[in-house]
C-alpha cells in the first residue's frame, strides 16, 4: 500500500510525499508520526492495487493508535471472558429459570382448572342464553392453554437437561 500525504512542515508546503505501508493501521501510525514531528496534514490518500481511499486527517492528533487498539482489545477480551465464578452463576440462573417455569406451570394448571369449571357451568346453563359459539370458545381456550402448558413443560425439561450438561454414556 502506498500512502500519499500533502502537508505543511514549518513554512514549506510538501505535496505528494509518498511512503509504503503494510496495512491501514500502519498508515494511521505513519500519519500520527508525522503530526508528532510537527507536520500539518492537509490531505492523505491510501492507494492499494489501483484503488484509493481518502483518509480522514481530522482525527489524526499525533497520538499513537497501537496502544489504544491494544487497550481496546484487552477490554473486549475482559468483557467476553466469563468471570471465574461463571459456572456457579449459570447454575443459579438455571435454578431461577426452573423456578419461573414451575410457577408458570402452576398458574397454567390453575387456569385450566378454572376454565374447565366455567365450561361445565356453561354447559349446565346451555339453555339459559349461552350460544353455541360461546361454548365453543371455552373449548378453544381449553385447547390453546393445554398446548401452552405442554410447551412450558417441554421448555422446562429442556432447560433442566441443559443445566445438567452433556451426559456421559
Amino acid at each position: 500500500m502506498r500512502l500519499i500525504v500533502d502537508a505543511r512542515f514549518e513554512d514549506t508546503d510538501i505535496a505528494s510525499a509518498h511512503s509504503w505501508v503494510k496495512d491501514f493501521e500502519s498508515a494511521f501510525e505513519e500519519l500520527n508520526r508525522l503530526v508528532q514531528q510537527h507536520w500539518t496534514l492537509t490531505s492523505a490518500l491510501l492507494v492499494d492495487e489501483g484503488r484509493s481511499l481518502i483518509l480522514p486527517i481530522e482525527g489524526i492528533d499525533g497520538t499513537p493508535l497501537a496502544g489504544e487498539l491494544l487497550a481496546r482489545e484487552a477490554e473486549w477480551n475482559l468483557l467476553l471472558t466469563p468471570p471465574p465464578g461463571a459456572p456457579e452463576d449459570f447454575q443459579t440462573w438455571n435454578q431461577q429459570l426452573d423456578a419461573h417455569y414451575a410457577s408458570l406451570l402452576t398458574v397454567m394448571q390453575q387456569l385450566l382448572t378454572d376454565l374447565a369449571i366455567h365450561r361445565l357451568t356453561a354447559l349446565r346453563l346451555e339453555g339459559q342464553g349461552l350460544t353455541e359459539s360461546q361454548l365453543n370458545q371455552y373449548a378453544t381456550y381449553l385447547g390453546q392453554y393445554s398446548r401452552l402448558q405442554r410447551q412450558f413443560a417441554s421448555d422446562r425439561m429442556a432447560c433442566q437437561r441443559a443445566a445438567k450438561g452433556p451426559q456421559n454414556p
